[in-house]
């Protein structure tokens, strides 16, 4: 099953999932924007936020484009970690720290 949303001005989008649903796909093909985005989305599981795949599916979740959990992609990680910080006023560093993954959990809900 398909939807076509639009985000609010924040960016956020929201839809009601089958209770059963375990994966889905976001797509986000925006005229305005220089890049589309086809991000994998793993529902009802996150590893801790202390683990690059933790910290990487919870940017993916956010938007930030930090490449695959399943392959890990430092240059990919690395600049998604940074615009996370400079959104969030945070140090930016690129390393994913103790401060940036609290700041990461708050931001995604867990």
């Amino acid at each position: 099953e398909q939807f076509e949303l639009t985000s609010d001005a924040n960016g956020l989008v929201e839809q009601t999932i089958p209770p059963a649903a375990e994966q889905a796909q976001l797509q986000v093909d925006d005229p305005n924007s220089p890049i589309d985005l086809d991000v994998p989305i793993h529902i009802g599981h996150l590893d801790p936020v202390d683990t690059v795949s933790g910290q990487t599916a919870r940017l993916n979740n956010l938007g930030y484009n930090a490449g695959s959990v399943d392959k890990e992609n430092e240059a990919l990680f690395k600049s998604a970690v940074e615009e996370f910080q400079c959104d969030q006023k945070l140090t930016v560093d690129g390393k994913c720290g103790p401060k940036t993954q609290e700041k990461l959990q708050e931001v995604h809900g867990c």
